[in-house]
């Protein structure tokens, strides 16, 4: 029983390093040229680096979490935020492939979902620039996830961790 359960984690964690390397190939090497849909593409990086406000809502904890990826020694400030993309997509994946197996207890099913959310186009395109959905979409799954377990185990911890989750989802 152990035996399966960690097979299937490693699934799980395989498929969101599959689509984590699909982004890589993919990634946005620097800032997208100015247009005014990508407006964000320029603010986010240098608000991550500097530890600033980028508009009005200031994504705190976005600022916060992309801020650490500024010191990693590859690429410019950009590329480094937009492998922050990258990286909360692929967590996000993996969120969603434990979602669909609490809910379907299938992991060919859940391996077909989350590869489904992980490579549809408009996910796909925000996981490769410097952008806010995947982080938002980490916390909608975990969100998601650990109230699914609560539903299981009528525990009341998970209802703390999903009310936590929430909150840091809102200085999001």
């Amino acid at each position: 029983k152990n035996r399966r359960k960690l097979v299937t984690i490693l699934v799980g964690v395989g498929v969101g390093l599959f689509v984590f390397v699909l982004y890589l190939m993919t990634l946005t090497p620097t800032v997208l040229p100015g247009s005014l849909d990508a407006q964000d593409a320029a603010v986010l990086p240098a608000s991550a680096y500097v530890l600033g406000i980028p508009q009005a809502t200031g994504y705190p904890t976005y600022t916060i979490l992309t801020h650490f990826f500024t010191y990693l020694p590859i690429g410019d400030v950009a590329y480094r935020v937009n492998l922050a993309s990258a990286v909360f997509g692929a967590l996000a994946v993996i969120a969603v492939f434990f979602v669909g197996l609490v809910l379907s207890k299938r992991v060919l099913a859940a391996v077909v979902g989350a590869l489904a959310f992980g490579t549809s186009g408009l996910f796909w395109s925000q996981a490769i620039i410097a952008e806010v959905y995947t982080l938002n979409a980490l916390f909608v799954a975990l969100v998601i996830l650990v109230l699914l377990v609560w539903r299981e185990r009528r525990k009341d911890k998970y209802l703390l961790v999903a009310a936590f989750l929430i909150g840091l989802s809102m200085t999001h």
